[in-house]
């Protein structure tokens, strides 16, 4: 469809461009793990500190995966017990948001941050991780009951 839409709008007269084409959408993924299954994926991934922290964070936040890889210690707020998934400015243009921490998230971070090498969150050898899904699915495809699971 993306072929034809632009063999349209390459083959139109000057004025007649734009084709609207309706792209039809997957279906959407409905994956959700069970009580085991998050089990089995937290100590799977326990091995691997960034990821580790990476599936704690998630869990507890429900942010998307970009928010948590960008996620700087500046937006952690160990005294109100606060993450704030907005970034260092506070932007609200990408609509996140200021979430609580739980109890485990909370001692979870105060580890990671006593032995943090940048300003990032979530890093890896002392540099921060950009994208977390490559070393996410080396671990996760090692487990069959895990294999469709993704980082979202």
């Amino acid at each position: 469809m993306n072929t034809l839409r632009a063999a349209f709008n390459y083959a139109a007269l000057p004025g007649h461009k734009n084709f609207k084409i309706d792209m039809p959408a997957p279906p959407p993924r409905d994956r959700y793990l069970t009580r085991e299954e998050f089990k089995l994926l937290r100590s799977t991934v326990a091995p691997t500190d960034h990821l580790a922290l990476f599936v704690e964070i998630a869990i507890a936040t429900g942010a998307r995966k970009s928010a948590i890889c960008q996620m700087k210690w500046s937006q952690v707020d160990f005294d109100r017990k606060l993450v704030d998934l907005r970034g260092d400015g506070g932007a609200a243009n990408k609509r996140r948001a200021v979430v609580p921490m739980t109890d485990n998230l909370y001692e979870r971070l105060c580890e990671a941050k006593s032995i943090a090498m940048t300003d990032h969150v979530i890093e890896y050898n002392g540099r921060p991780i950009k994208r977390i899904d490559i070393a996410f699915r080396r671990r996760v495809e090692k487990v069959p009951q895990l294999a469709d699971v993704t980082p979202h």
